[in-house]
């Protein structure tokens, strides 16, 4: 059995109007002919920016094709907080099977 190779990346997303309570935001990764033997999770984690509690969620990781070789991999975060994100970090790990 072959080893997985996994793969980690950072994403940043600012906006000086923040992403509102209730809101989400969007990220679309590819096209890729590898996808469809890999798999992903990915993370949001709100940057500090006053005293107040922020909250994100990853509220769904979506696989798409839109024809022949146009595999995408769609990655929905949502402010779940009760107040606005400014900035936040996105964390994605590619786990490849190598099969």
């Amino acid at each position: 059995m072959a080893t997985p190779v996994v793969y980690h990346f950072i994403y940043y997303w600012y906006s000086s109007t923040g992403l509102p309570p209730g809101t989400q935001h969007s990220w679309s990764f590819g096209p890729s002919t590898g996808f469809w033997k890999q798999g992903f999770v990915a993370t949001a984690h709100p940057r500090l920016w006053d005293e107040r509690e922020r909250a994100l969620t990853v509220s769904m990781i979506q696989s798409r094709r839109d024809g022949p070789g146009t595999h995408f991999i769609d990655v929905f975060v949502r402010n779940v907080g009760l107040h606005p994100v400014y900035w936040y970090n996105l964390w994605l790990t590619i786990i490849d099977p190598q099969v």
